[in-house]
């Protein structure tokens, strides 16, 4: 294998390598689940997130890998293809990694299965390479451009969840000096403190938009541990924009004077991204002679972190689903019905009304000579216990013509192992059949061609080659010296046409 290129030990990109290893454990919570989505999209036995520094590539998210791979938190250098992508800043497609020269002396064949590679880098925003977004498969595997599409979405949105972790942790840093100050002068009031810590509900103080301080309870609510303060943060930060003009102008209006002192309700947002109903009462007060605000605050609701996190995997599918011209297809195990997304009638011909709701619908579409082995495979797959399907098959489209689909789906099952509803996409893969049959054919016709001089024996054996590639019969014909024409080779994929043929006859 090639010793890593020199740009993996930049300082500059190093020392950014440095500041993402450094984050919490939040942000690896959030790149786990990015890493699976690509997984299930891209229908991959395992997908990573990683940063490669000077002598390892080190896991940020990961689904899918082998045995304890994923606790060991990173890899060896010479296990990495993902380094090779620092040096040039552009996607790697690797379809068999045993027959690639950069590749193909890495342990990970061997140990981790790692056939075929598709990798995009992952950039920070200053444009450094800081390591790779990849999907891997066990098998020799072609990856398509809507791979890469789907990739590089998915290297932005990590991006945009490291950037956004690292401003958080610095301004954590900066507010610390501030919060100190308030926290001492507490610290003097033992029985004022003591009730204020164990309260049941949370209590704050806020000058200008800052949190001085906020008790355990008021950071429990928002999803912060005791040892992770609120005070610093902005009050914006924990409340959803939708509702930030009017709890900011409350404030206001409560440092004013104005009005009475009510209680209102607000939503705020959680420190892991989870939606909280908050009640707040609160009344001006001062600090060191700057008005401020002092108040109680209740958590109203018991919103379920799995519903915000479903949620947020439906939207960032349907942004996948927005970037290819693919079929995305669902199935219902449980009750049949099948839906495709928009652009599925689109690519296979049919006005949205024409396209059926049901697997039967589906399963008519295919050709008869492939129905038997799809619907085979799809019981097989629904009563075992692996995860993934495929096969490819003709459908039909809607002007009558067949097409040859790559069809592949990611099946969900229950507790009791049990099918319970298929994701998949449907690809048109009819062109890319043709080429590699006419490359095929190209190339036993040029072989056949150069093993004789005899054009008596060679010429039958290329007519026989042509059918039924090419057509349905070829014949090969001779013109003599002296004009006549001389029938030499004839082939039909009817044989009681072909001697018709070979006598000049019928040549339909």
């Amino acid at each position: 294998m090639r010793p890593p290129p020199p740009s993996v030990a930049d300082p500059a990109r190093l020392q950014a390598v440095q500041e993402v290893l450094r984050a919490g454990t939040e942000l690896r919570t959030t790149l786990d689940q990015l890493a699976l989505l690509a997984s299930e999209v891209l229908h991959a036995p395992a997908a990573l997130i990683t940063v490669v520094d000077r002598e390892r590539e080190v896991l940020e998210g990961s689904a899918g890998l082998p045995g304890g791979w994923a606790s060991e938190g990173g890899f060896p250098l010479d296990y990495s293809f993902c380094m090779h992508l620092v040096g040039t800043g552009e996607p790697l497609l690797i379809e068999d990694a045993r027959k690639d020269e950069r590749v193909r002396g890495s342990p990970a064949i061997r140990e981790l299965k790692v056939v075929s590679y598709a990798g995009v880098p992952l950039l920070n925003r200053a444009g450094q390479v800081l390591g790779a977004v990849c999907a891997v498969d066990h098998l020799p595997r072609t990856w398509v451009e809507f791979v890469v599409r789907v990739l590089t979405r998915i290297a932005e949105a990590a991006r945009e969840e490291i950037e956004q972790s690292l401003t958080l942790r610095r301004e954590r840093d900066d507010r610390e000096s501030t919060a100190s100050r308030f926290r001492d002068e507490l610290a003097e009031a033992s029985r004022f403190r003591l009730l204020v810590e164990n309260s049941l509900a949370g209590i704050y103080l806020v000058l200008g938009e800052r949190i001085l301080y906020a008790n355990p309870r008021a950071r429990e609510i928002f999803g912060y541990g005791p040892e992770e303060p609120l005070s610093g943060l902005r009050v914006r930060d924990l409340v959803v924009e939708e509702d930030r003009v009017r709890v900011l102008e409350n404030m206001r209006s409560r440092v004013a004077g104005e009005g009475r002192d009510e209680p209102y309700g607000f939503r705020g947002r959680r420190r892991d991204g989870e939606v909280v109903e908050v009640e707040v009462l609160g009344s001006r007060t001062d600090v060191d002679g700057e008005p401020a605000i002092i108040g109680t605050l209740l958590d109203v609701t018991a919103r379920n972190r799995a519903e915000e996190e479903l949620r947020r995997a439906a939207e960032r599918l349907r942004m996948v689903e927005r970037a290819t011209e693919d079929v995305i297809w669902e199935w219902n195990a449980r009750t049949g019905a099948v839906s495709w997304n928009e652009s599925g009638p689109k690519q296979f011909r049919y006005r949205p009304e024409e396209v059926g709701s049901t697997i039967d619908w589906h399963l008519e579409h295919i050709h008869p000579e492939d129905r038997e082995r799809v619907v085979r495979s799809l019981h097989t797959t629904l009563n075992g216990v692996g995860e993934f399907w495929s096969q490819e098959y003709r459908f039909r489209r809607g002007d009558g013509l067949y097409v040859r689909v790559l069809d592949r789906g990611y099946v969900q099952r229950n507790g009791r192992g049990e099918a319970v509803q298929l994701t998949g996409v449907m690809m048109d893969v009819t062109e890319r059949k043709q080429e590699e049959e006419a490359q095929r054919l190209l190339s036993e016709a040029s072989a056949l061609l150069d093993s004789s001089l005899d054009y008596a024996s060679v010429l039958p054996r290329l007519a026989r080659l042509c059918v039924p590639r090419v057509g349905d019969y070829c014949t090969i014909d001779l013109v003599e010296k002296n004009g006549e024409v001389r029938r030499i080779a004839t082939a039909h994929a009817d044989s009681d046409r072909e001697l018709l043929l070979q006598h000049g006859g019928d040549r339909r």
